[in-house]
């Protein structure tokens, strides 16, 4: 009955939120149409030189000793994510303290697509700036779960990321797995949001994303980009993090995102 119950529920999600898009207005923005392509069959979209250089060094020399800061001690007046074990460290609420980040968080063009994509009552949430460090231990010795190829939800969640560095293959970029939003992850679901098992999240063992790889064609794309690149993500689809591995440029971006919640996000809760 739960299994039949949760199909129901998925159904009646999909079905509103194919209306919604289907009576909302399309903005004739080319950069929304081309997010929109993308993630339809892709699953991702990249915006470069979303912002000019001059607004990205702004926003830098804003955050950046803020960063410094919070890698050292913890932050008394923002919520913060702290993990030294993994080199990863986050502030939220960073637009409070970052005046000239907000040409990002109050952007008309991620608000307008998020209420066109998600629904008109999007919620925005983990407003945020991030770094990743260099970790001087071997990499098979990181545990962080997010460094797991997983996807967050069985419905429709939205990740903007604003790269504030150079992202190369060596920066610790987003893996993500091209058009994975569109296959059926009915019993990785089903295992997650009816039996409650396999934790949070659902992650995948090496072996399954190389089956889940072979047989539906898929390929693995490395998200990196210059600095000002703009990043949207439907966590539907197969992702993971990747631990930085040059020492001498951490990497460094703002983060929000959207979805339909209920809930009050806890900052502990890390996912990627």
């Amino acid at each position: 009955m739960r299994k039949f119950l949760f199909h129901i529920k998925k159904k009646i999600y999909y079905t509103k939120v194919y209306l919604n898009r289907f009576f909302h207005e399309k903005d004739e923005d080319p950069k929304f149409r081309k997010i929109l392509n993308d993630l339809n069959e892709q699953g991702i979209s990249f915006v470069p030189n979303f912002l000019l250089k001059n607004q990205i060094k702004k926003i830098s020399k804003e955050v950046k000793p803020l960063l410094s800061r919070l890698i050292k001690e913890p932050n008394k007046k923002l919520k913060y994510y702290r993990n030294t074990h993994e080199g990863l460290f986050r502030l939220y609420n960073i637009s409070k303290v970052s005046p000239a980040s907000k040409l990002f968080y109050n952007s008309k063009l991620i608000r307008n697509f998020s209420r066109y994509y998600v629904s008109k009552n999007v919620s925005f949430y983990q407003d945020m700036v991030e770094i990743r460090q260099k970790i001087n231990r071997p990499l098979s010795q990181l545990q962080f779960t997010s460094d797991k190829f997983h996807f967050d939800d069985w419905r429709i969640r939205l990740k903007f990321f604003l790269l504030l560095t150079d992202v190369g293959i060596e920066n610790s970029p987003l893996k993500y797995v091209l058009k994975s939003h569109k296959i059926s992850k009915n019993a990785m679901e089903e295992d997650l949001f009816i039996n409650k098992k396999n934790g949070k999240y659902g992650f995948y063992k090496n072996s399954e994303i190389k089956e889940i790889l072979k047989v539906h064609n898929l390929k693995v794309r490395d998200c990196t980009g210059k600095a000002g690149t703009l990043i949207i993500v439907n966590t539907n689809g197969i992702h993971k993090g990747t631990p930085l591995k040059d020492s001498k440029n951490p990497r460094i971006q703002l983060g929000l995102y959207s979805d339909l919640r209920k809930k009050k996000w806890n900052p502990n809760n890390f996912n990627l």
